[in-house]
């Protein structure tokens, strides 16, 4: 697909990723096994401020996708501050975190989701990261195969149970 913009996340794109934040949360409450995840009026403005208060506190970037002056995906990553688990687990290695990737689902397909990954990985190797992580959900099985491919392998499994 041609005519997209990659481009760094600006204050006057907040109402669109805003808007794209909740679909994203949306999809992934329905992944979730449990109805624990809870939504009020302001969940999307909390993610919003969570992964910007990531990348501006870390050394990060913010990307969205533009197509037609609309906003129709995003990425995050940072670089994660060195605690004493990662130093046992990673060594002194530099560690770059890719922290969301959200494509509308009517753009998928289409390389945008590749061409914007690939980017923050470039990002985070300009930086100096020789490690890079990432999360994804389990019910996720599209990213999780896809993120297999461009050769992540799988690290630590959560896993949860509800009690009553």
């Amino acid at each position: 697909m041609q005519g997209y913009q990659i481009r760094e996340y600006n204050k006057s794109d907040y109402q669109d990723l805003l808007n794209l934040m909740v679909i994203n949360e949306d999809y992934h409450i329905k992944l979730y096994p449990f109805d624990l995840r809870k939504t009020d009026t302001n969940y999307g403005e909390f993610f919003v401020r969570y992964i910007l208060d990531k990348v501006n506190s870390n050394n990060g970037i913010f990307y969205v996708v533009e197509y037609k002056e609309h906003l129709i995906g995003f990425g995050a990553c940072y670089i994660k501050e060195k605690t004493e688990r990662s130093l046992i687990e990673l060594g002194d290695n530099k560690v770059g975190e890719i922290s969301r990737i959200f494509i509308k689902e009517k753009y998928r397909n289409k390389g945008i989701g590749s061409t914007l990954f690939k980017k923050m990985e470039k990002y985070l190797l300009s930086k100096g990261c020789k490690i890079l992580k990432l999360g994804v959900a389990a019910g996720n099985h599209i990213a999780h195969d896809i993120y297999k491919k461009s050769g992540y392998k799988e690290t630590f499994i959560d896993m949860t149970k509800k009690v009553t």
